[in-house]
């Protein structure tokens, strides 16, 4: 499976590629941004068309606000029926996770995992995964 990128593919305007493990699946549920202390949102999605991709091991790709990701427990269907995204003080009471994250990386050569066909190489990570050498291409920031 790849995912495609619809960017640049030049390493100082490509976004980085976040690749994560977590306590439990949230890939239905609104992540929202929360301040480093995670005692309150700092942002939170408009209308949310995309979910993390699924890698091997319980890994996923995407779908995070970054390492300082919340969730609520709103599911993404529930959020995006809302006519307009519900407002900071309405969704701060739907945390249900403030530190969903057991592992975190971020890409530290996001060029070197982009196929230019077909987007993101998803087999290429899973392979990294599989031989425990995330590392070589992804900072760990947890």
């Amino acid at each position: 499976m790849s995912i495609i990128l619809l960017s640049s593919h030049c390493e100082n305007t490509m976004p980085p590629i976040d690749v994560y493990k977590t306590k439990s699946d949230y890939t239905e549920y609104v992540p929202v941004e929360l301040s480093g202390d995670r005692t309150q949102i700092t942002s939170a999605p408009g209308f949310m068309d995309e979910r993390p991709a699924k890698l091997i091991y319980g890994y996923y790709l995407g779908g995070t606000m970054g390492l300082y990701t919340g969730y609520l427990s709103m599911t993404i269907e529930e959020y995006n029926n809302n006519e307009y995204p519900p407002s900071l003080d309405t969704i701060s009471k739907l945390i249900m996770e403030k530190d969903p994250f057991i592992e975190y990386y971020e890409s530290k050569k996001s060029s070197a995992l982009i196929d230019e066909n077909t987007g993101i190489d998803t087999f290429f990570i899973n392979q990294l995964i599989m031989e425990d050498r995330l590392e070589e291409y992804f900072v760990r920031l947890k």
